[in-house]
Parts: structure tokens; C-alpha cells; sequence
């Protein structure tokens, strides 16, 4: 294992100094944005998945998510985000920590979604990225991210998302780049208990991915949520417990190669509001 450890930060060394394309994905997780194509099942998280989900908010809330990849402290990443609902509208903060002591990627995101109609809404976040590896510095940039959602009828949502249309350059000659990803997705609520969804993703040099999801609600302090990733065989499930504003999510994913990854999701949900 620490031999493994070892080829990770050296091949994080190498493409962060060479003239090359850093490839990556925003550091969110799939169990957080699985039900980012809905409105009855959404929470505060949906809008790191597309920023338009914020113009469907109700309630001011705040969420946390850790994860320990596959087991490794180095690997860890660790998710922040709070949602404020507006007239039809929301406004909301995005916080990204990723890596451990030696190689970490941090970024900060502030993001807006409105209604444009019962049927559709957009939104966007610009986002402040930071690279740092021990013994080299660290390199900073800005980017945006793009995203629209559609009810095509009280069950079924569509959506649409781009991130980092325009390239992200950093580094001391502007050559390393983060990845341009591209998103279609469709949610389905097939009742109130149960809503299942798909989206296919293209990252810049990388093969085309789906993501398939779904959650069912026994009851209103119990549900479960699993899927999977196509694109690196990776399978999560995850189980929810809820007691007034709180709720409490016991989640681990697998990977055929490297093993499981623990997680940790906690959403906490402030009085709901009138400005809906």
C-alpha cells in the first residue's frame, strides 16, 4: 500500500510540473449529486451537481461530506456547502479541500441559480482554484461552471451542465489547464418514495462516463441511495437517517482494484422560508 501511495504522488508531481493538462474532475462526489435532477428529493448538495437547483431551493442549509478514499489519509476529501433561498432564486457557497500534507487541491466556488419559469432555471458559480505540492509552491486560478434544469413534467427533470468551458489555465507559463466536463442527466420520480436518475459526463481527454443513481425514502426518517460510475467500475451506497433538522448519511463506495472508501454526509436545514 505504501508503495502505491508512493506512484500517486509521483505521478501527481510529475503532471503538475511538465507542460501538460492536468485532468480532473470537480472534487465533488457522485453520492452527493445523485439527486441533483429533482425537485422533491433535492437537497442543499444538488446544486454542486448544477448550479440551476438553486432556484428551486426552500430551505436555508448547510452540508458537510468527508470521504476517505480508498482508506488512504493522503487520498481524503472533504466537501462544504451552504444554500440561502432567494425570491426565486438562490445564492450559494461551495468549498472543495482534496489531497493531504504533500499534494492538495482547494477550491471555492459562489454560485447563483434562478427560475426562469415553473418549467426551467439556470445558474452558474465561479470558482477559485488552488494546486499546492510540498516543496514546489503552490499555483492559483479562477473558473465557471454553467447549468440549466428542465421539468419536462411533474416527475421527469432534465438538465444540462458545463464546467470550465473557458480552460483554467495556471502555473508559471499558463500551460497546465483543469479538464473541460460536459453533463446531460434526466431524474425521474417514479412516487414520492422512490426517484431514480442518469447522466452521461465527457471530461476533456477522457472516455465518456454514466452515472447511474437512485434513493427510496421508507419513511421520513429513514432512506437509502446507491449507483455507480461507469467509467471507473465504482459503486456507492449510502443510508440516511433523519431527526428534525439534522440528517445523518453512513455511505462507502467500491472500487474492483483499490478497495472501499468511507464516507460521512451531514445536512442541516435552517426554518424554512416565505420568499418561495
Amino acid at each position: 500500500m505504501k508503495i502505491f501511495f508512493l506512484q500517486i504522488l509521483t505521478s501527481c508531481l510529475f503532471v503538475s510540473i511538465s507542460f501538460a493538462q492536468i485532468v480532473r474532475s470537480p472534487l465533488s462526489n457522485h453520492y452527493t449529486g445523485a439527486v441533483t435532477y429533482s425537485k422533491s428529493f433535492a437537497d442543499v448538495f444538488s446544486f454542486s451537481g448544477n448550479q440551476a437547483a438553486l432556484g428551486n431551493l426552500k430551505n436555508g442549509s448547510a452540508g458537510l461530506y468527508g470521504e476517505k478514499r480508498f482508506n488512504l489519509k493522503a487520498l481524503s476529501n472533504y466537501h462544504g456547502v451552504i444554500g440561502v433561498p432567494l425570491r426565486n432564486a438562490g445564492v450559494g457557497l461551495n468549498m472543495y479541500y482534496s489531497g493531504g500534507e504533500d499534494f492538495n487541491e482547494t477550491q471555492a466556488g459562489l454560485a447563483y441559480g434562478m427560475l426562469l419559469s415553473n418549467n426551467v432555471s439556470i445558474g452558474t458559480q465561479i470558482n477559485f482554484n488552488q494546486v499546492r505540492i510540498s516543496g514546489y509552491g503552490s499555483a492559483c486560478t479562477v473558473n465557471f461552471e454553467l447549468g440549466a434544469l428542465f421539468a419536462l413534467s411533474d416527475k421527469v427533470i432534465m438538465g444540462l451542465h458545463v464546467y470550465n468551458p473557458a480552460g483554467g489555465k495556471f502555473g508559471k507559463n499558463k500551460h497546465e489547464k483543469f479538464a473541460s466536463i460536459y453533463k446531460a442527466g434526466v431524474g425521474y420520480e417514479a412516487s414520492d418514495k422512490f426517484f431514480v436518475s442518469a447522466e452521461i459526463a465527457k471530461e476533456e481527454n477522457l472516455p465518456v462516463n454514466v452515472n447511474a443513481a437512485m434513493q427510496y425514502n421508507f419513511n421520513k426518517h429513514f432512506l437509502a441511495r446507491g449507483g455507480v460510475s461507469s467509467a471507473t467500475a465504482n459503486y456507492f451506497v449510502g443510508v440516511g437517517i433523519l431527526w428534525s433538522a439534522m440528517r445523518l448519511d453512513i455511505i462507502s463506495s467500491y472500487h474492483q482494484q483499490l478497495g472501499f472508501s468511507p464516507s460521512l454526509m451531514m445536512v442541516f436545514n435552517f426554518s424554512e422560508t416565505a420568499t418561495k
